[in-house]
């Protein structure tokens, strides 16, 4: 049985998240009704971690987690990199991922949706949808 660990991320912010189901969608409705030299972004609405993690707990059960300000996960990430090291896992963050959270993501993606009929789907049904396909291939999730 496979597992995936769910973690959270410095101070509660994931930011702008996209399926990529939505992502190919919208470059196939670029490619077909999209304006010859125009750029198109395609995204979802910005997320916070704690709201992301109370719908995985919807569909999955499992213990509330922790989410961790910004000067302690920063503090942390050079002692997590290094016993990551020692022990050949990916890092859960480094400082870079840190910092890129921190990082502007607040995309708006109206033109892609009054010119394209873009819809990014709602995430709390992409989580159903892969908690559900994980259940069906024995992947266990530890919240």
């Amino acid at each position: 049985m496979k597992t995936l660990y769910l973690v959270t991320g410095a101070d509660g912010h994931l930011g702008s998240t996209i399926v990529v189901r939505d992502v190919a969608s919208g470059c196939l409705a670029a490619l077909e009704r999209g304006r010859k030299g125009e750029c198109y972004i395609l995204s979802n609405r910005h997320y916070e971690i704690k709201d992301v993690l109370k719908m995985v707990k919807m569909q999955s059960g499992g213990r509330r987690l922790p989410v961790l300000p910004m000067w302690m996960a920063k503090m942390a990430a050079p002692l997590i990199g290094g016993i990551c090291r020692i022990k050949k896992h990916r890092p859960l963050y480094t400082r870079y991922s840190l910092y890129t959270l921190q990082s502007n993501d607040r995309f708006d993606h109206t033109k892609a949706t009054a010119e394209l009929g873009f819809k990014p789907r709602d995430l709390f049904q992409t989580i159903a949808d892969t908690i559900a396909w994980m259940k069906k291939k024995s992947h266990s999730i530890l919240f």
